[in-house]
């Protein structure tokens, strides 16, 4: 089996880079269009690296969102991830070329991981093959580069499969590795952890319904303190987040309930697109409906007809877990008014997903496992050199009908101005606002020239006084606005001339020159200025909020 996995996992990174043409050839220089997700995990993961080393137990005490804490718990931490990138990180000082190679190796890694799964479940290696490519390179998965948290899903797959063989065997060792797979998507992604824990929980009942021995049970005996200890990371990746719902209210809503059924009829991927033209008015409207792109495929869609039609399907037979599995995503990804989601949304651990049309990159695992049992029922007649010629045929469809090439990239867009670069040899700590209002996640990247604490911040909701925060950015240099700025703590006001229009820059540049007793320019590089900012004269101004504020929602990339 090692020699088979082993080539597995050079077919399956050979046509990631093929496949990701031009990116995999420049992931220095290179970016997908660049949107606030992009931004937001080029920084998460270059935080994590800089924490990793000065602050590794206050690594969720990121430096955005001042005055809160704990603010890394705002969105995804990518931990996993970025311990796999930190090297790049400390080497390069590249932030772009961490988060592409991230995104890249989760290509493969997925792929190979479907590749296990299939042979732990007692399938071909051609048809393990088949399943690698499904989950792989299905576009729902494949083509979400910009969103590191959604990409990094490679660890599920692993977990199930040693889970699998925990059930078939017994061994404990087996559901110990299940574990540390476990605790790995964990660490690496939040959405995929979600999506693990919904496919463990589905196997483990499965797993008690089919057959009369009290699985639950032993399961819970072979955990045992081995089992426990490997869990506790885990478990304490979920206090931060505990505590970020508690004292600054973060909960999701259902506002970001967009998703039409059309979405599953919709792909960019050169085939699909030929097929959606030559359809007419039909092929017009899902282009014009479509909120995202869940179509999977023809090639996995007929194999997965192809696995339910073989045979009967019975208690017992993984085809009916995986079918199951399938189906419960494509429930749970469904939009308003229909699905169960408006009931489901605000349980534990599930209020974790912002758009539940995410659960489509599970349900391409499931049906990857499911058109592999088609693809092996399909060939169970041929001898084994025929059945890994049509794997090859079958193959080479599929990746031509989910192809993308040449991916569409954009010159490197994260640029750190020079007077950012200039705080670095200032005397800290200090903290930081930016003018004009401009998207907080690019701020953000602006402050991997220091690290020090900036007043901006980007996720997929504004805690309160944030709000407020941006309002009074909004009316800078207003004598309230500084006052207001300095009760707070900012201690240098960076100033960006050229992001400003022409006759708004005038205004604004009048403006700072009334306000030399409480703005005092520090040093001026390109078009860019730095002021100190000094304490107001006078008055108290409210800080932090003392419990759960009221969040107020900021713009977000179109739902996928």
């Amino acid at each position: 089996m090692l020699r088979s996995t082993v080539a597995a996992a050079v077919l399956y990174s050979a046509l990631a880079i093929a496949l990701t043409y031009p990116l995999s050839i420049h992931p220095a220089s290179t970016s997908v269009p660049a949107s606030s997700d992009t931004y937001l995990y080029a920084w998460t993961l270059a935080w994590d690296a800089h924490a990793f080393v000065h602050q590794p137990l206050r690594i969720f005490d990121a430096n955005i969102f001042f005055p809160y804490t704990r603010t890394l718990a705002y969105s995804e931490n990518l931990i996993g991830a970025a311990l796999l990138v930190a090297p790049i990180e400390y080497l390069t000082a590249n932030p772009l070329l961490a988060l592409n190679v991230a995104a890249l190796l989760t290509v493969p890694l997925c792929a190979l991981g479907a590749f296990v799964l299939a042979r732990r479940l007692d399938l071909s290696v051609p048809a393990a093959i088949v399943c690698g490519l499904i989950y792989g390179f299905a576009p729902p998965r494949f083509l979400r580069f910009d969103q590191a948290h959604l990409t990094a899903v490679e660890w599920i797959p692993f977990c199930l499969a040693y889970m699998h063989t925990y059930f078939a065997q017994g061994r404990r060792r087996d559901l110990w590795v299940s574990f540390a797979f476990f605790v790995l998507q964990v660490l690496t992604s939040g959405h995929g952890a979600v999506f693990l824990l919904l496919a463990l929980a589905s196997l483990l009942l499965y797993e008690a319904t089919a057959t009369p021995a009290a699985r639950l049970s032993r399961v819970v005996r072979d955990t045992g303190v081995i089992g426990t200890l490997l869990l506790v990371p885990a478990a304490l990746m979920l206090v931060p987040y505990r505590f970020v719902q508690s004292d600054v209210g973060l909960r999701r809503d259902l506002a970001d309930w967009t998703g039409t059924f059309t979405s599953y009829l919709s792909s960019p991927t050169h085939v699909h697109e030929f097929v959606l033209h030559h359809l007419g008015g039909l092929g017009d409207y899902v282009d014009r409906t479509a909120q995202a792109s869940l179509f999977p495929g023809y090639v996995p869609l007929a194999l997965a007809i192809a696995a339910l039609w073989s045979r009967p399907l019975r208690r017992g037979d993984m085809r009916l877990f995986y079918v199951l599995l399938a189906i419960a995503c494509a429930v749970l990804a469904i939009g308003p008014p229909y699905g169960p989601w408006q009931y489901l949304y605000r349980l534990p651990v599930l209020s974790f997903i912002r758009v539940p049309s995410r659960f489509t990159i599970l349900g391409v695992l499931a049906l990857g496992v499911v058109a592999a049992f088609g693809f092996e029922r399909l060939t169970s007649a041929l001898t084994p050199r025929r059945r890994s010629a049509a794997a090859l045929i079958v193959g080479a469809l599929f990746i031509a009908e989910s192809a993308v090439v040449p991916f569409e990239v954009v010159p490197n867009p994260i640029a750190i101005p020079p007077i950012d670069r200039w705080l670095r040899s200032q005397p800290k700590p200090f903290t930081v606002a930016e003018v004009p209002p401009a998207d907080p996640a690019i701020y953000m990247l602006h402050s991997m020239a220091h690290w020090q604490r900036t007043v901006h911040g980007y996720s997929g909701w504004v805690p309160g006084l944030t709000g407020e925060i941006q309002a009074t950015l909004n009316q800078f240099p207003d004598p309230a606005s500084l006052d207001r700025l300095a009760a707070l703590g900012v201690t240098y006001i960076v100033v960006h001339s050229e992001l400003y229009p022409a006759d708004e820059w005038k205004s604004v540049e009048a403006g700072i020159g009334q306000q030399t007793g409480r703005l005092h320019l520090q040093h001026v590089e390109g078009s860019g200025r730095a002021y100190l900012l000094t304490a107001p004269q006078h008055g108290a101004v409210q800080g932090l909020p003392s419990g759960p504020d009221t969040s107020i929602r900021t713009w977000q990339p179109s739902e996928r």
